[in-house]
């Protein structure tokens, strides 16, 4: 009999608990012990050499947790993170509980996250005189690493509304990181104060950093919606938004158009939806784009179609999706196949063929055990699970015991 490893004990006595919760998790029996096996696989990795890997594919898996509010999990599974993001996710979480009411553990996160804050920046400051012990500590938290997780103090306390301290965490931050704070004050002042986060959002669009530019348009996207009914602003946010985004990569100007669609979907507007949708399709079906940007794109392209009214157009286009990759899928090296059919799942789902997406995800289980080194079944299995659960897919037995079987396979060679 396999013994059960340690963390699927902790999600059964999490889900058991009869202590009050102020925020229930969303996911059921099966889901929590989907995401702990998952957890169990990636944990395998060995430090050396694929730290970064397995603490990336870590930290993956606590998103999943905090989106779904199984607040305790994740804090356990962020235990087991051995990098920056750690910290990192520690404040996510930590803002997640704020949110939720739970602020005693929000602010014991805190805490300890500013405690390792101040002891970088005190290092820093120090760093000619520092000891080996101390070097090799502060190695961990170089250059970007450290700006985010004072960005994501930022956030914390902007979510608070204690804007000296969320200043205070914020400065002296690469202007590449600090893009998503700027971004995150923009979109406070979205239903308060029209012209503050207009101003915002041009000073990031007139910016030098892509990653500014990009928060910019995420900035005018969202502010296009919540004011639709006014014409004007509308009219503005538009011209704006086709200014900026001429230059940058599809796939945000498509996801772009996406929510431009749907936005006008919602209120009504039919013309403005289908004419947004149809540039994006455009972008997607003349541009020439390699497949692991394409399958996504056009999945997504899909699901907006759905969305907007284009129901049977949506599911021939999803068929005709899994066919292309049925006609290309010997092209393709194994360790990419997953993506793509996940990408064909995901379309099928959102068009309501649930037969037709789980041979998807059936087929992207067994394409991720194609490769014979574990590192990148660890990388499919990560993805897939994140696709099941996001998209709520009902879990069939086949897919479960499949996912368990992959999961179990991983071991040398990496």
């Amino acid at each position: 009999m396999k013994l059960l490893p340690i963390f699927l004990f902790v999600a059964l006595l999490v889900s058991c608990s009869k202590e009050p919760n102020h925020a229930a998790g969303l996911l059921d029996g099966e889901q929590r012990f989907l995401i702990v096996n998952t957890f169990d696989a990636i944990n395998k990795m060995p430090t050396v050499p694929h730290e970064r890997t397995r603490n990336r594919e870590l930290a993956k898996m606590v998103d999943t947790l905090i989106e779904s509010k199984e607040y305790e999990l994740a804090e356990q599974f962020i235990e087991k993170i051995e990098n920056w993001r750690k910290q990192q996710k520690q404040v996510q979480l930590a803002t997640a509980y704020f949110k939720e009411g739970i602020v005693q553990k929000a602010e014991i996160l805190i805490q300890q996250v500013e405690a390792i804050a101040y002891k970088i920046t005190s290092l820093k400051s120090a760093e000619p005189q520092l000891s080996d012990a101390e070097r090799v500590f502060l190695e961990q938290y170089d250059d970007f690493r450290v700006d985010r997780i004072k960005v994501a103090l930022s956030a914390y306390y902007l979510e608070k509304d204690e804007k000296v301290k969320s200043e205070d965490w914020s400065k002296n931050v690469l202007p590449t990181e600090q893009a998503d704070f700027i971004k995150l004050k923009a979109f406070a002042l979205v239903g308060e104060d029209y012209e503050a986060a207009i101003i915002i959002n041009d000073m990031l669009a007139t910016g030098e950093t892509f990653e500014g530019k990009c928060a910019a348009i995420d900035g005018y996207v969202a502010l296009y919606s919540y004011y639709y009914d006014d014409e004007a602003k509308r009219t503005e946010l538009a011209e704006k938004i086709l200014l900026y985004t001429k230059t940058l990569p599809i796939m945000y100007r498509v996801e772009w158009l996406h929510k431009m669609a749907v936005s006008a979907y919602d209120f009504n507007d039919t013309i403005n939806a289908e004419r947004f949708f149809n540039e994006a399709a455009a972008l997607i079906s003349t541009v020439s784009l390699g497949h692991r940007m394409y399958f996504p794109l056009k999945s997504s392209n899909i699901t907006t179609a759905f969305t907007i009214g284009k129901e049977e157009a949506a599911a021939v286009q999803a068929v005709d999706l899994r066919n292309k990759y049925n006609e290309i899928k010997t092209s393709i090296f194994n360790i990419y196949r997953a993506d793509l059919l996940i990408a064909c799942a995901e379309a099928f789902m959102a068009v309501g063929n649930e037969d037709a997406s789980y041979t998807a995800y059936l087929d992207a289980i067994d394409q991720a055990g194609v490769n014979p080194n574990s590192r990148p079944r660890v990388e499919d299995l990560t993805i897939i699970v994140q696709s099941l659960i996001r998209n709520d897919v009902v879990l069939s037995e086949e897919i479960t015991t499949k996912l368990v079987s992959l999961s179990d396979s991983v071991d040398t060679p990496w």
